[in-house]
């Protein structure tokens, strides 16, 4: 990953906060989880799409915030 991503979900406890700017890599944390939850890396965002991504979660229905919800709501094992 050469360019900034943002991760665009909600916080993961012990793994992960919302808006976290991510450069050369993953925590070993992320990565772990994202090995048991892929679509976690959906909501790893460029920097330069981050206002676009801001507008997809609030619109109800959207991929991002479906997926933003799913873990929300428990979709992960460490909680939020």
């Amino acid at each position: 990953m050469s360019e900034t991503m943002v991760y665009m979900g909600p916080s993961i406890r012990h793994v992960v906060q919302h808006g976290t700017a991510l450069k050369g890599g993953y925590p070993p944390a992320l990565a772990a989880e994202m090995e048991t939850q892929p679509f976690i890396k959906d909501l790893i965002i460029p920097v330069s799409e981050v206002a676009e991504a801001r507008k997809e979660l609030k619109t109800d229905g959207s991929r991002l915030a479906a997926l933003y919800k799913r873990i929300e709501k428990g979709g992960n094992r460490n909680g939020v």
